[in-house]
């Protein structure tokens, strides 16, 4: 809003046409049609043109103070004139100030900052145990992700070890039934043909039961890894399970943290406490600029009441005239303009008013029915316009 709006803004003297009006629809039953009528009309019309030839000259009244203000203000001794400008400065800068203040962009929301004022003293140490919570659950993850390679990996050892005892079986089974195969055949060509085979049967027995000692020796070790396999399994599946549980505890209080301040990790709910801390200095710088803005608004009415202006007040919302000479001159120049309009304005319904005076005139002339009450009018009429 401009500076020569907030002028006239001030309230406009209403005068008493109502009164006026209600005499002419009272009276109007005891004229004559015709020129009584007419005259009727033009006192109707002539109140309205004397309604705004009365706010012009309200108006322009109120200009003319206003213009006599500043001469006021643009007259003054230079050392008044710079306590009133430094004072006028500061004002606008705070209101400036204020103005951008106002117009920052919120980082967080009245929602979220009401929470964080709640938790405000533990907030710290809600983030520090969120953060840790996050870390720790990360090296959960990993310790799970090992145990349970651990898991398959063991698993798969048991298995090639199983397969293993199963073939040595198969052929320790084979080795077992070549021997005896073996013997019947040596004591068939023993007893049958009386061949003399003992050295060949010593030998091949020796052969058999080393080979079978050895695929013995190989089938006991590899059901001990199979064993071994199997603990290290178990203690593998008992690890995970006891990870597994600690996971969802710590998960499940990083996902109510999360929820609880609308966040998704500890460096979002930091950012939304470094962004809360940044609100409460901006709160804070806001208190202070509405307090030194109170006080130099205060202390330059008090100066410029000091100079009995018609309205000191309408300088507080534009305290750069009082700043900047330029300005002011500037606001001099649009009321001179102004008040100029507003006497072109009051010339021509003070010529129009007089113009329908001499119409209603002429027309009480041809009929003077009721002229008395009319003249009434007329002359209530001029009084409170000051004799147009």
């Amino acid at each position: 809003m401009s500076f020569f709006s907030k002028l006239f803004r001030r309230r406009k003297k209403e005068p008493t046409f109502e009164e006026i009006e209600q005499d002419l629809v009272r009276d109007e039953s005891a004229y004559p049609v015709s020129a009584s009528h007419a005259a009727v009309d033009g006192c109707e019309e002539l109140i309205e043109l004397a309604r705004e030839l009365e706010d012009a000259r309200s108006e322009y009244r109120v200009v003319t103070a206003y213009l006599s203000d500043v001469e006021k203000l643009q007259e003054l001794p230079d050392a008044e004139k710079k306590v009133l400008s430094e004072t006028a400065e500061q004002v606008v800068k705070l209101t400036q100030d204020r103005s951008k203040l106002l117009n920052k962009e919120k980082k967080i929301s009245d929602v979220v900052f009401r929470e964080m004022e709640r938790e405000e003293k533990r907030m710290p140490d809600v983030i520090e145990r969120y953060a840790a919570n996050e870390a720790y659950l990360a090296t959960l993850e990993r310790d799970m992700n090992y145990l349970e390679s651990e898991k398959v990996q063991w698993e798969m050892y048991g298995e090639d070890y199983r397969d293993s005892t199963y073939r040595y079986r198969i052929l320790l089974r084979a080795l077992f039934s070549t021997a005896i195969a073996f013997v019947v055949i040596m004591l068939v060509l023993e007893f049958a043909f009386n061949l003399h085979l003992i050295t060949l049967f010593v030998i091949m027995c020796a052969v058999l039961a080393i080979a079978g000692f050895f695929v013995y020796l190989k089938l006991m070790r590899e059901e001990r890894e199979i064993q071994q396999c199997d603990v290290n399994l178990n203690h593998a599946i008992k690890l995970l399970n006891k990870v597994r549980i600690k996971y969802v505890n710590i998960k499940n209080a990083v996902d109510y943290t999360g929820e609880k301040y609308h966040v998704r990790s500890s460096r979002e709910l930091l950012k939304t406490w470094e962004d809360y801390q940044e609100a409460v200095r901006e709160r804070a710088r806001f208190a202070v600029n509405s307090q030194d803005l109170s006080f130099y608004s205060d202390k330059l009415l008090k100066l410029l009441r000091g100079y009995k202006l018609y309205d000191a007040t309408v300088w507080i919302s534009t305290p750069e005239a009082l700043v900047d000479s330029r300005e002011m001159v500037e606001v001099k120049h649009n009321m001179i303009v102004r008040r100029q309009k507003l006497r072109q304005r009051i010339e021509y319904g003070t010529d129009k008013i007089k113009e329908e005076r001499k119409h209603i005139e002429k027309l009480l002339e041809k009929d003077p029915a009721g002229r008395e009450e009319m003249e009434n009018i007329l002359k209530t009429i001029d009084k409170i316009l000051g004799d147009t």
